[in-house]
């Protein structure tokens, strides 16, 4: 397994059934998830967020309007790994996820009112910008 950073239209790191691309923006560090968070996922994708972390990113967008699945261990996982993330290294904010049972999930955990979440990658990235 490789934890390298693909670009914008590259091909994106495979986890089981989680592809996961990350890229630049503006100083803002850009997570995606596409496909399935679920248990078998969870590690790599917390081992993801704090890679960048440790590359001592300080704000960092996970855009999780590709994810097609998230179970509670995922839901779990993303919700640790981003406290982590803005516990230790600076700010973080979420793209919600626009999977009708994804939103589901999120909505009957009360996810949505806890973590930082946004309706777009523009309004994540905007919550991000440096002033």
């Amino acid at each position: 397994m490789t934890a390298d950073t693909a670009s914008p239209g590259s091909a994106p790191h495979r986890s089981d059934a989680l592809d996961v691309v990350e890229h630049e923006h503006d100083g803002v560090h850009v997570l995606s998830g596409f496909g399935e968070l679920d248990l078998a996922a969870a590690a790599t994708f917390c081992a993801r967020v704090d890679a960048a972390r440790n590359a001592d990113n300080d704000r960092l967008l996970i855009d999780l309007t590709h994810l097609s699945f998230c179970d509670t261990s995922g839901l779990r996982a993303l919700t640790r790994a981003a406290e982590e993330f803005a516990l230790s290294a600076g700010d973080v904010a979420m793209v919600a996820p626009t999977d009708a049972d994804v939103a589901r999930l999120f909505a009957v955990t009360v996810a949505d009112e806890r973590l930082p979440l946004h309706t777009s990658v523009d309004d994540g990235l905007a919550s991000l910008a440096r002033a």
